[in-house]
């Protein structure tokens, strides 16, 4: 009987003394996502045509996305607010970026038009 007890004191002893391993810890630094370059104008021409140019990046290794892996659109807002166009851009391999040409009638207003490209 007095080693039952001594076996559990020892083994209430011992028993704080076992830990789990913790969870690892995994912490990335960079950014995550795409990065969107877009040398579109500030101001146009009534009626006049527009080729916009969109140039897009992995934001974690700053490589150029290609058609294999990324779509992108653009959509035009009137000056109420109201969707003008819905466009998907072309990919040219040659100059390694994303265009589209869009008709002069979307831009029959006079105004601050509202614009949104998303990949």
């Amino acid at each position: 009987m007095k080693k039952v007890y001594v076996l559990l004191y020892v083994f209430l002893l011992v028993l704080p003394l076992i830990n789990a391993a913790p969870p690892i810890t995994q912490t990335f630094v960079g950014d995550v996502g795409l990065t969107l370059e877009n040398p579109l104008v500030s101001s146009l021409m009534i009626n006049r045509d527009l080729n916009p140019h969109l140039h897009v990046y992995n934001s974690s290794s700053g490589f150029p996305m290609t058609n294999e892996t990324t779509s992108c659109f653009i959509d035009i807002y009137s000056i109420n607010g109201s969707e003008i166009l819905h466009k998907y851009y072309d990919y040219s391999l040659a100059a390694n970026e994303f265009e589209m040409e869009l008709g002069g009638g979307n831009f029959s207003e006079l105004g601050e038009l509202g614009y949104l490209i998303q990949c």
